[in-house]
């Protein structure tokens, strides 16, 4: 019991999506319980602020 060509691509596409989906849905779901925010508005503001956390360096753990 071999695949053929058309068989093995449908195989591949079909797990392409389901994968896509799943994380489609894992995504959504840690956005929302991340932010508090059903709708996703507060998702942007958040990442914004962390993109301008400058990180400072203490000498004294460097040395």
């Amino acid at each position: 019991m071999t695949m053929d060509r058309r068989e093995l691509v449908k195989a591949g596409a079909l797990t392409a999506a389901g994968v896509l989906a799943t994380g489609a849905l894992v995504a959504r779901a840690r956005l929302d319980r991340e932010t508090g925010d059903p709708q996703g508005e507060g998702t942007v503001r958040q990442l914004t602020v962390l993109n301008n956390i400058e990180p400072r360096f203490d000498e004294d753990v460097l040395l």
